[in-house]
Order: C-alpha cells, then structure tokens, then sequence
C-alpha cells in the first residue's frame, strides 16, 4: 500500500536533519530522490526532478542540491523539524525548525 503524503514528508526532514550522514551530501540526495520525478520517469534515483521552488522546472541532483542549500539551508541539519497538518478553509502545512546550535555549527565547521 503507499504511504500517505505524511509519511514522505517525515521522511524528507528526517533526511534533511542528516544533511551530512552518512556522507556529505546524503540529505540533499535523500530529498531529491523522494521528490517528483519527471513524467513517465522510472528509476532510482531520477534523473531529474520538479523543482521544489518552481514546479514547471526539472532539475539534476547537483542544481537540487545547490537550490537546496541556497532556499531551504535552515532546514539542513537542524535540531528540529516538525510538519503538521491544520484544519481551514484549504488544507495547509505548517512548519516548525529549530537551526542547530551555534556552537554546534562552529565545531562541526572545524572538523
């Protein structure tokens, strides 16, 4: 059975959280190759996918991963990420992340 859009999100954070484990780079991979992919496309991983800004534009894993860090950089490594759901007129997501400590950040720098 597939998993519902909750699941895949959790999934994406988590990875995204791991931005660098096992090896650096891994998150951005992770997320891109739980994104769309461009139509008709089978494979693992994609060639190619919709990108998260722009959903009229495909993009390879490197320009992904650049775009990634360039829009969405908080989100890589953070402490926390949590996705929820809300009731309204239109079905939303709302999104908490706490960055990583700054001392954190300054020793994983110097490594």
């Amino acid at each position: 059975p597939l998993a519902p859009p909750t699941a895949a999100v959790r999934a994406t954070l988590a990875a995204l959280q791991r931005a660098d484990w096992p090896e650096e780079g891994a998150g951005a991979l992770a997320a891109f190759a739980l994104s769309v992919p461009r139509d008709g496309e089978r494979g693992s991983p994609p060639s190619a996918v919709r990108s998260w800004t722009c959903p009229d534009i495909f993009v390879d894993a490197e320009r992904f991963a650049r775009r990634l860090k360039s829009r969405y950089g908080e989100m890589l490594g953070a402490d926390t990420c949590v996705a929820s759901a809300r009731d309204g007129e239109r079905p939303q997501a709302h999104m908490r992340v706490t960055p990583q400590k700054a001392h954190r950040r300054g020793r994983a720098a110097s490594r």
